[in-house]
């Protein structure tokens, strides 16, 4: 149906609103008027301009929304008006989980976290899957498509963050709080930026709780829509104390294809789930060997079927990445590659991947609020 403007009448607000509740957020499903992604409408003697703000600028369904958008008010109005659609983004804070709000005693103050938006704990139940390495390249995938990211270091026993972003030098102190230094465009902090990192973290689990709640008390972060948390690995005090006492919006985990690896990721999946930290999805690390001559992808761990081993828990798989010795060698070097080679098809899932949990969070976010 047409909206004809009839002369001396304009076409109302109200009408180019009815009209974008035909528009849906094909993650959501839901419109986007619904989402209160519409910001503002104004119409003109002979335009309608709208503004649509998505929930997270790493939105995957940002060009379909905005094509989606246009095209309707095209349809509909564009007869008689010019259509001017501006799409922009806010990262919305996540609600806290019910467990982590009946929390009684807890132990850390989060007067530093409160203008974090969004808390994604980066995990893997065993060791040795590219942890760190997937953290490093997410967090700057993120800052890459303009969100305020922030990196903190929690494997308290393997600091590696430092290493793999050519991190020298201890911080700045302001008013006793310590200043996380940028780098690649995000705020990152580690224990490995105030030890020798030649000396070995003997810590047993009260003194690692201790460290934790400093880690989360002592550094100014300021506005950030993702702070990327690399967890060690295990179920211990570490990850008992994180999800007492801190705002957790989801968990994205990291294993290898492999039974074993997936048997142990699953642990984790459901220790979390226990205590209403919800999963974003899982990513599959050193998948592959992509075959320098022939392009072929080549399996070295025997892959298994998740969904045999979640107990009837769907868990989204957000991407696969291939073992390559050039991931190494730039972690090595302090270089990660999605800086060192954006081109590369490599940094190419990365993005993909961070999209994906930017989205997958936003639609968590969304259905529990």
């Amino acid at each position: 149906m047409m909206y004809p403007k009839k002369e001396g009448f304009m076409v109302t607000r109200d009408e180019v609103i009815e009209v974008l509740k035909h528009v849906t957020d094909p993650e959501v499903g839901r419109d986007i008027v619904e989402m209160g992604m519409v910001r503002t409408i104004e119409v003109k003697e002979n335009e309608i301009e709208c503004e649509i703000i998505l929930t997270t600028p790493a939105c995957p369904a940002k060009n379909k929304i905005e094509s989606d958008v246009k095209n309707i008010l095209n349809q509909k109005f564009g007869e008689k008006y010019k259509i001017n659609v501006i799409v922009g983004s806010d990262v919305r804070k996540a609600p806290d989980n019910p467990i982590y709000r009946a929390s009684g005693a807890r132990i850390i103050n989060l007067d530093n976290i409160e203008k974090i938006r969004n808390i994604i704990a980066v995990y893997s139940c065993k060791g040795g899957v590219g942890k760190t390495t997937v953290a490093v390249n997410l967090s700057i995938a993120l800052a890459k498509y303009g969100a305020r990211v922030g990196l903190l270091d929690l494997d308290l026993h393997g600091p590696n963050v430092p290493t793999m972003l050519g991190l020298i030098g201890q911080p700045k102190v302001k008013d006793l709080k310590i200043i996380p230094p940028e780098i690649y465009g995000v705020k990152v902090f580690s224990p490995g930026l105030l030890i020798d990192r030649s000396f070995p973290i003997m810590w047993r689990g009260p003194i690692q709780t201790v460290a934790v709640k400093q880690l989360f008390e002592d550094i100014l972060w300021g506005e950030i829509d993702y702070l990327v948390l690399d967890l060690p690995p295990g179920t211990g005090d570490i990850h008992i104390t994180l999800s007492q006492n801190i705002p957790i919006s989801g968990m994205v985990m990291v294993s290898t294809p492999q039974l074993l690896a997936i048997i142990d990721t699953i642990k984790g999946v459901n220790m979390f789930e226990k205590m209403g930290v919800p999963t974003i999805g899982i990513i599959l690390n050193m998948s592959y060997y992509l075959c320098p001559h022939c392009s072929r992808k080549i399996h070295i761990f025997p892959k298994v079927n998740i969904d045999d081993y979640s107990e009837g828990q769907k868990i989204d798989i957000l991407g696969e990445l291939p073992l390559d010795p050039k991931i190494a060698e730039l972690s090595d070097r302090g270089i990660p590659i999605v800086i060192e080679d954006e081109e590369n098809y490599i940094s190419k899932l990365f993005a993909d991947i961070s999209s994906k949990v930017a989205s997958n969070l936003s639609t968590i976010s969304i259905k529990k609020s």
